[in-house]
């Protein structure tokens, strides 16, 4: 290729519906040759950035966000400085604002993966523009001929501008001279081309077509019609209030999801908020993979409750639960109000652990009209015992006083066994008469009665193991035997076929398995992706890999085949801490994280009185599944 022709750093875009104006773009910039261009379409899986239609280079003019509005003058009904509205079945969001946003998110994220690897801050000024193909500039000033709105329309690029590389080139020189935005980028940008390569290796997208999220169910996996129902309960454009309940893997992270793609796609800025750091992770990809071609004309901001303030106030350092709202909120103050973010739906998963700051910081950037749903797990809370508060905290409690409360009646993950065994172990322990009866109603006789047990009659019937490996304590025994029951487990993974994947829970770096079973990932060349190391909780799981992720961490993830070690060490790691999670939540988390298969690796010799419980159930249900 000679080098005069331009770089194009990822897929064109596609001729499909939607995407006709971004299709047409495509095919003419990639002839735009002789003025060193590079281009980036369709950025839309970079964390906490949303979509960007187009990024362009050239040394000649600097780095572009450029956003593309594929509408003809006859589809605008109308525009202002503040509001766009088209007689097309899209509802836009107003292009300004989306390129402003773009701006400060893909700048945000820049600096924040810079500093993640200890480099030096080299982030290239970011200039913004919006661009009308199917629009002349004769036509708009025709039309739109107030002075404020002609003044803008210089930052814009029409469809004269895109007659030619030199014509756009010309065009974009003129910006510096009157920015979209109003701030004028620095005369002399020494570090410009460093600082665009740095952008550049980390927005390659190496992996957005063949990926699907890791622990989570393909949604053709799920009962659709089921979803769809629930859906159609919430269209956008009403307003909301919702807090879902159920027990683990009854799709209540699903459910957000979806909704969450729905309201987007028909026009909605939704900002989606846990506390998990790996459970933002996946979810972000998990709503690449369910977005799909569609187009989404809004956008989803996805964090978990610690990027949520960097994301906001990068000033404000977060410390644990130390950072306070009220910290970022005069920070935010400070900007000009355009700039505050604004969320049509607010979506709170986790909600029994969220923080009452992080939910006072959501309702900030929220307006009367904003919906709010919220899940919540009982039995699953992990965080914040050493403080005085309620479950869920009492800010979410307030905002979802007058809330619809429907609970979750259909489990998606795991099997009766697993489900009872969990749902036994978390609600009566340590009584075996308790459950002896509580399994005579719920198998023997199968007497469900309403509101006793979230399932009901819903009980799953797939096949699905939950057992326990006991292993020797001598060290050189111990360790042969967390070597076998790995590469086991990784055999049956490999048997159930391409979905199926593994999660190894552990209690830390500290574990007396975990250098065992990261040596033996190593010799058996497995890809392994380290949940247990803080770092890497924000970086998505590549296919195929193992990971390894702390019992405290693990809430909210799911894999097919799920191997917990150290369950002995629940009990005593829990009574022994000041504020550390009731014993039973703990184990109640880890219990329930499998689709199908679950082995609790335990030493023989610190088998517990939680152990023996567990046991105890296992062999019970065992029995009366057979009478």
């Amino acid at each position: 290729m000679p080098t005069n022709d331009p770089i194009i750093h990822t897929a064109l875009p596609k001729d499909s519906d939607g995407h006709r104006g971004e299709y047409d773009l495509g095919q003419m910039l990639r002839t735009f040759s002789g003025q060193g261009f590079q281009f980036w379409f369709d950025l839309n899986y970079l964390p906490n950035v949303p979509d960007i239609d187009l990024l362009l280079y050239s040394k000649k003019v600097g780095v572009f966000i450029c956003e593309v509005k594929n509408f003809t003058m006859q589809q605008i009904k109308s525009y202002t400085l503040n509001s766009f509205q088209t007689t097309t079945k899209y509802v836009p969001q107003h292009p300004v604002k989306q390129v402003r946003r773009n701006q400060q998110q893909l700048k945000s994220f820049h600096a924040r993966m810079l500093s993640e690897d200890g480099l030096e801050d080299i982030v290239p000024f970011l200039q913004t523009t919006v661009i009308w193909p199917r629009i002349t500039r004769a036509q708009w000033e025709q039309r739109f001929s107030s002075a404020a709105l002609r003044s803008q329309s210089r930052s814009f690029i029409f469809q004269d501008d895109l007659l030619n590389a030199r014509t756009l080139i010309e065009k974009l020189s003129e910006f510096a001279h009157a920015p979209l935005l109003g701030v004028h980028p620095p005369l002399h940008r020494p570090q410009e081309k460093a600082g665009i390569e740095s952008l550049a290796t980390y927005i390659k997208d190496t992996k957005r077509e063949t990926d699907k999220a890791i622990g989570q169910t393909e949604p053709q996996q799920r009962d659709v019609s089921y979803l769809e129902r629930e859906l159609n309960k919430y269209p956008f454009g009403e307003t909301h209030r919702v807090l879902v309940s159920g027990v683990a893997g009854t799709g209540k992270t699903t459910f957000l999801q979806h909704l969450g793609v729905q309201h987007a796609i028909s026009g909605g800025s939704v900002l989606y908020l846990c506390y998990n750091r790996a459970l933002a992770t996946e979810v972000r990809k998990q709503i690449q993979v369910l977005r799909s071609d569609e187009t989404m004309t809004g956008h989803i901001d996805v964090f978990d409750q610690f990027a949520f303030y960097e994301s906001l106030a990068p000033e404000v350092k977060v410390l644990g639960h130390d950072a306070k709202a009220k910290d970022v909120i005069l920070c935010l103050k400070k900007l000009p109000k355009e700039e505050i973010p604004s969320y049509d739906t607010i979506l709170i998963d986790e909600g029994q652990d969220i923080d009452g700051d992080a939910i006072k910081l959501a309702k900030f950037l929220s307006t009367s009209d904003t919906s709010w749903f919220a899940s919540i797990s009982k039995g699953q809370e992990l965080y914040g015992f050493n403080e005085v508060r309620e479950f869920p905290c009492k800010e979410l409690s307030e905002i979802m006083e007058t809330a619809s409360k429907p609970a979750r009646n259909r489990l998606f993950r795991g099997g009766e066994i697993p489900f009872l065994t969990t749902y036994a172990f978390h609600t009566y322990f340590p009584k075996i008469e308790k459950v002896k009866k509580f399994i005579e109603d719920k198998v023997l006789s199968q007497r469900y009665q309403v509101g006793e047990i979230e399932q009901q009659a819903n009980l799953p019937k797939q096949a699905t193991h939950l057992s326990i490996n006991y292993i020797p304590a001598e060290e050189q025994q111990f360790s042969q035997a967390v070597r076998s029951v790995v590469l086991e487990t990784l055999h049956e993974v490999k048997e159930t076929g391409a979905n199926a994947d593994l999660m190894i829970i552990v209690f830390g770096e500290k574990s007396p398995a975990y250098p065992i079973i990261k040596s033996v990932l190593r010799e058996a060349k497995q890809q392994v992706h380290d949940l247990s190391l803080e770092n890497n909780r924000r970086i998505q799981t590549p296919a195929g890999a193992v990971r390894i992720v702390k019992a405290m961490g693990s809430r909210g993830l799911s894999a097919s085949h799920v191997l917990v070690f150290d369950f002995e060490y629940i009990q005593p790691w829990c009574e022994q801490g000041h504020g550390r999670a009731p014993a039973l939540n703990l184990a109640n988390v880890v219990l329930s994280r499998a689709t199908s298969s679950t082995k609790i690796v335990v030493n023989v010799e610190l088998v517990n009185e939680q152990v023996r419980f567990l046991e105890e159930i296992i062999s019970e249900l065992r029995i009366a599944r057979l009478k």
